[in-house]
């Protein structure tokens, strides 16, 4: 592994199974955040140079998914391509939420990762371990293994116990409670290209972040494993959902309130 060291942040000195209804997928996808009508204020960068991680420091911001009955969220995410994906074909995500999972809230976050592997469902998975603060900083580092293997790492460690869910025929997620890692298999490194995304997302304009949210210290992993900046990235906003450059490219401004 290549586990970076905490970037200096830049802008604030600071087996139960369960069936929710899900109005549309909650993850990137092939088009990314902007998919099936959600909002989202990110930091792009696809197609991208290949990757083997992607990394940043997100501040926990305070939430209200207001639509949560009906499936809604809110989220803060890192977004890593895989298998030399252009446009999030198949990815690797982390970060915390409000509202998705069943027995969550919509005030109160969750860390939580997802992954699309090739030839699989879109998997889902709370993560029972650890709990977001608000008003702290949470380093996000995603990082390919070898053997199609892709570790998630919250404050540079992998996080056990998750709550494991796929959105089944219906539309809505089962779900399991398990202790297994925070570790994507059966999904092939970038070796040609990738896709990078970072901030926040969202499913309806009623979804509420009460003030900024960040992603700061934004870098990917080179297939030379050394850690270095998103120098093609821009900025991509869906209404009510706003994005700001902070410092460019390391660091961004994003909210919907």
């Amino acid at each position: 592994m290549n586990l970076r060291h905490p970037w200096p942040l830049l802008a604030i000195a600071s087996g139960l199974l369960l069936t929710l209804g899900l109005s549309s997928s909650a993850f990137a996808s092939t088009t990314g955040p902007a998919a099936n009508g959600h909002y989202y204020g990110v930091a792009e960068w696809y197609p991208s140079v290949a990757s083997n991680g992607a990394y940043a420091d997100l501040y926990v911001q305070s939430g209200n998914a207001k639509d949560y009955a009906s499936g809604g969220h809110v989220n803060q995410t890192v977004w890593e391509g895989t298998n030399n994906a252009s446009a999030f074909q198949d990815w690797v995500e982390g970060g915390y939420i409000y509202g998705e999972f069943p027995g969550s809230n919509a005030t109160t976050p969750s860390y939580y990762w997802a992954d699309q592997r090739p030839n699989s469902a879109l998997w889902v998975h709370k993560i029972t371990s650890i709990t977001p603060t608000i008003g702290t900083w949470e380093p996000i580092e995603i990082e390919y293994l070898g053997s199609d293997q892709w570790g998630v790492y919250y404050n540079f460690s992998e996080a056990s116990g998750n709550q494991n869910c796929y959105i089944n025929s219906s539309g809505g997620l089962t779900c399991d409670s398990n202790t297994a890692g925070s570790v994507s298999t059966s999904n092939p490194p970038n070796t040609t290209q990738s896709s990078l995304e970072t901030g926040l997302e969202t499913t309806s304009g009623t979804d509420v972040m009460t003030a900024s949210a960040y992603s700061s210290g934004i870098e990917y992993l080179t297939t030379g494993v050394t850690w270095t900046s998103w120098t093609g990235a821009y900025l991509s906003v869906n209404s009510p959902a706003t994005a700001s450059w902070v410092s460019k490219p390391s660091e961004i401004s994003d909210s919907e309130n």
